[in-house]
């Protein structure tokens, strides 16, 4: 079963709409009645300069469940419908983040959400289900 702070690996394409050609890590931050909202995760490789973007928040206690330093873009909202065949694409299997991480991520979410501009984007079980093998 899929909680908020679980990671899902899933093949979206990405908020403005441009395709995505491989799976990307996705941060559980809401559970909904049949949706799951998702914030977009990025790793910090080569990016470390994207940190220093107020839309952006580093994941202090990525591992479990990530492998390498990350960050979370908090100006881009993923909602998507929850379905049996989705607990597939957890990352690795592996437990939620740390729930005070959590927690942390989710209240920037909200201040910046408060202040900034979103860009929300909705994708349908279907639309899921043809962009990802379950």
């Amino acid at each position: 079963m899929i909680i908020a702070g679980h990671v899902l690996a899933l093949k979206l394409p990405f908020a403005n709409g441009a395709p995505c050609n491989s799976k990307r890590p996705f941060l559980v931050i809401n559970k909904n009645n049949n949706t799951l909202d998702l914030l977009n995760i990025s790793s910090t490789r080569g990016k470390e300069k994207k940190l220093l973007y107020k839309s952006n928040e580093k994941i202090r206690k990525f591992f479990p469940p990530l492998d390498q330093p990350s960050f979370v873009k908090l100006d881009e909202l993923y909602t998507i419908d929850e379905f049996h065949e989705l607990h597939k694409s957890i990352y690795k299997n592996r437990d939620p983040i740390d729930t005070n991480e959590y927690d942390r991520i989710l209240e920037k979410f909200s201040i910046y959400k408060a202040t900034n501009s979103v860009l929300s984007v909705k994708y349908i079980e279907q639309k899921v289900k043809e962009e990802n093998t379950l």
